[in-house]
């Protein structure tokens, strides 16, 4: 027997994809072994984003090493800015000597040699350094809030890849499941199968070896292997080839399996003609409407109808 499973459908979430999984039940160890690979590539895949994971801290520091220098050397700008616009607009200045202030100048020591700068140009230059600065501090913290999301986004993948495993180790479990069910019902039906083939060949063999009795005489009591009476006959073919005792005269015979209908034998099933408890005479059925027996006394073993001689019921001795 050949059947086929239908699997519910699996969602695969690190791929984001949906498969459905339909297996054949002489296919169960691909399948299971395909699940397997997958489970490793995964483990694989996590071992990796640990891996990397694991560099994030240092990352981190880096990143923060730097931009608390920069936040500091931001600061330090920030603060001589302010001090040299102070110098240049202080609190009580007016707008009339605004412009003779801008024209001051500081003396500043540079290879041994003064020179004068005057305040503009430095208040300028401290502006262009403040705002490198902010674009600089502005430039890592990106990096930072870059390399926070590519850890949450890696820590995402990696809690699906788990599900995934997870995903596939039920799977496989329910083919394993499966599998043996599937194995023992096979293991069954074979069972099955030989134990109808040994009773359809038992059966056969009680018939050849009731044809291979044909023509020896009837002898009241008689067991074999020479003559027969009716029972005798029947006990000796079932002790000879299938190996069982059915009793030595027709009553115990009755019991030596089911009682069935006449119309219900099958070949190598015993017919009885008689009331069951008082039979007085019994035959095996070979098919066709026909049995073998040893009728009388003065006769031989041979084949009789049943429509010429009808029994009143059927044993079924081998189930």
């Amino acid at each position: 027997m050949k059947r086929r499973l239908f699997l519910s459908t699996m969602v695969i979430f690190g791929l984001g994809l949906i498969q459905t999984v339909n297996v054949s039940a002489d296919s169960y160890d691909d399948q299971i072994a395909s699940y397997q690979v997958q489970i490793q590539t995964n483990e694989t895949k996590i071992n990796e984003l640990q891996a990397k994971e694991a560099t994030y801290p240092s990352q981190y520091d880096q990143l923060n090493i730097q931009l608390k220098e920069l936040g500091l050397l931001l600061e330090t700008n920030e603060t001589q800015l302010s001090t040299l616009e102070k110098v240049v607009l202080p609190v009580d200045a007016t707008k009339e000597n605004v412009p003779t202030l801008l024209t001051k100048t500081i003396t500043l020591e540079e290879t041994s040699k003064e020179k004068t700068i005057s305040l503009s140009e430095q208040i300028q230059e401290k502006e262009n350094e403040v705002t490198t600065l902010s674009k600089n501090i502005a430039e890592l913290q990106g990096q930072l809030n870059t390399l926070k999301t590519q850890e949450s986004t890696e820590q995402q993948t990696k809690e699906n890849l788990a599900k995934d495993i997870t995903t596939y180790k039920t799977q496989i479990t329910a083919l394993q499941a499966e599998q043996k069910a599937y194995k023992e019902e096979q293991a069954r039906i074979a069972a099955e199968k030989a134990a109808r083939e040994a009773k359809a060949n038992m059966r056969q063999n009680l018939v050849n070896g009731a044809y291979a009795q044909l023509g020896k005489p009837y002898v009241w009591g008689a067991q074999g292997p020479n003559s027969f009476d009716c029972s005798g006959l029947m006990n000796y073919l079932y002790t000879n080839i299938a190996g069982l005792s059915i009793g030595s005269w027709t009553v115990p015979q009755e019991s030596s399996g089911t009682k069935i209908s006449v119309s219900e034998a099958n070949i190598g099933d015993l017919l009885f003609w008689g009331s069951a408890g008082s039979t007085y005479h019994v035959a095996m059925y070979i098919g066709n409407g026909q049995y073998i027996a040893a009728p009388k006394p003065g006769d031989v073993v041979k084949v009789g109808s049943i429509s010429s001689y009808t029994p009143d019921f059927a044993v079924n001795v081998l189930g």
